[in-house]
Protein backbone atom coordinates (compact mmCIF):
# COMPACT_ATOMS: atom_id res chain seq x y z
CA UNK A 1 0.00 0.00 0.00
CA UNK A 2 2.97 2.51 0.66
CA UNK A 3 4.20 2.05 -3.42
CA UNK A 4 0.49 3.06 -4.50
CA UNK A 5 -0.07 6.20 -2.11
CA UNK A 6 3.99 6.94 -3.40
CA UNK A 7 3.19 6.42 -7.09
CA UNK A 8 -0.46 8.82 -6.52
CA UNK A 9 1.55 11.41 -4.69
CA UNK A 10 3.99 11.69 -7.31
CA UNK A 11 1.28 11.53 -10.43
CA UNK A 12 -0.49 13.75 -9.00
CA UNK A 13 1.96 16.22 -8.26
CA UNK A 14 3.22 15.58 -11.97
CA UNK A 15 -0.16 15.69 -13.67
CA UNK A 16 -0.90 19.04 -11.91
CA UNK A 17 2.49 20.53 -12.87
CA UNK A 18 2.03 19.60 -16.42
CA UNK A 19 -1.54 21.18 -16.67
CA UNK A 20 -0.63 24.25 -15.45
CA UNK A 21 2.19 24.78 -18.01
CA UNK A 22 -0.43 23.26 -20.70
CA UNK A 23 -3.19 26.04 -19.09
CA UNK A 24 -0.25 29.09 -18.63
CA UNK A 25 1.47 28.31 -22.29
CA UNK A 26 -1.32 26.84 -24.43
CA UNK A 27 -0.25 28.03 -27.65
CA UNK A 28 3.39 27.18 -27.74
CA UNK A 29 2.19 23.74 -26.47
CA UNK A 30 0.06 23.34 -29.78
CA UNK A 31 3.29 24.75 -31.95
CA UNK A 32 4.90 21.52 -29.90
CA UNK A 33 2.50 19.16 -30.59
CA UNK A 34 2.42 19.81 -34.46
CA UNK A 35 6.23 19.78 -34.51
CA UNK A 36 6.26 16.14 -32.88
CA UNK A 37 3.88 15.01 -35.12
CA UNK A 38 5.52 15.97 -38.00
CA UNK A 39 8.60 14.48 -36.70
CA UNK A 40 8.58 10.58 -37.17
CA UNK A 41 11.53 9.68 -35.31
CA UNK A 42 11.00 12.23 -32.54
CA UNK A 43 8.00 10.73 -32.00
CA UNK A 44 9.03 7.28 -32.53
CA UNK A 45 11.59 7.86 -29.68
CA UNK A 46 8.79 9.71 -27.19
CA UNK A 47 6.82 6.79 -27.86
CA UNK A 48 9.35 4.14 -26.73
CA UNK A 49 10.40 5.91 -23.67
CA UNK A 50 6.59 6.42 -22.84
CA UNK A 51 6.06 2.45 -23.23
CA UNK A 52 9.44 1.90 -21.05
CA UNK A 53 8.22 4.33 -18.05
CA UNK A 54 4.62 2.90 -18.44
CA UNK A 55 5.70 -0.81 -18.10
CA UNK A 56 8.30 0.03 -15.26
CA UNK A 57 4.85 1.30 -13.44
CA UNK A 58 3.03 -1.42 -13.69
CA UNK A 59 5.93 -3.84 -12.72
CA UNK A 60 6.64 -1.95 -9.93
CA UNK A 61 2.59 -1.36 -8.48
CA UNK A 62 2.24 -5.24 -9.58
CA UNK A 63 -0.84 -5.32 -7.76
CA UNK A 64 -4.10 -6.48 -8.73
CA UNK A 65 -6.72 -6.74 -6.46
Amino acid sequence: MDVSKFLGKVLGIYLLLVSTAFLVNMSQFADLVKHLINDPPLMFVTGFFTLIIGILLVVSHNIWQ
